[in-house]
């Protein structure tokens, strides 16, 4: 009685624990996700050079560059899929393409692509915000009670007013 009293109360009076950050293992959905990956490349065995199902119950899908429409139209218009969104499309690769866009302006805004110079350029990066200009003084520093007393400015005084 006692011990069987002690697993319920350790188990969470009957719920069983499961933290949010822990995907379960679903081998069910990991076995037709796997099922329609070998079935999508026996239909298009032209195109798709491998298909793998992730620890994360995800199919990816690894096509050839010029099967990118065909693969995502049969996707799009099968009935056991039907995506009507592409949102994890990791890498794109136009080899042909004469004007490759090299990063986003928001991950490296020093670099960019020039339609003049046919390049990519680099270029200094300008800090407008005056609180981005600090020193790289220890941790210390920042305190002013514990900074070494500096030269104080000379005191500029304003001229006495005249009088009449």
């Amino acid at each position: 009685m006692a011990a069987s009293l002690v697993r319920f109360v350790r188990g969470g009076f009957g719920r069983s624990f499961n933290p949010a950050t822990v995907r379960p293992k679903d081998a069910v959905t990991h076995n037709q996700l796997a099922a329609f990956g070998e079935y999508v490349a026996e239909m298009m065995p032209k195109y798709i050079q491998q298909v793998q199902v992730t620890c994360y119950n995800e199919l990816e899908v690894m096509i050839h560059p010029d099967g990118v429409l065909p693969v995502l139209t049969f996707l799009r218009d099968h009935t056991n899929a039907q995506f009507r969104n592409m949102i994890d499309l990791t890498a794109v690769d136009i080899p042909s393409r004469q004007n490759l866009i090299f990063p986003f302006r928001r991950f490296a805004p020093q670099v960019r692509y020039d339609d003049e110079l046919k390049r990519v350029v680099a270029e200094p990066v300008e800090l407008a915000q005056e609180f981005r200009k600090f020193d790289l003084n220890t941790p210390w520093e920042v305190f002013p009670a514990y900074r070494e007393p500096k030269e104080a400015p000379p005191k500029l005084e304003a001229p006495a007013p005249e009088k009449k």
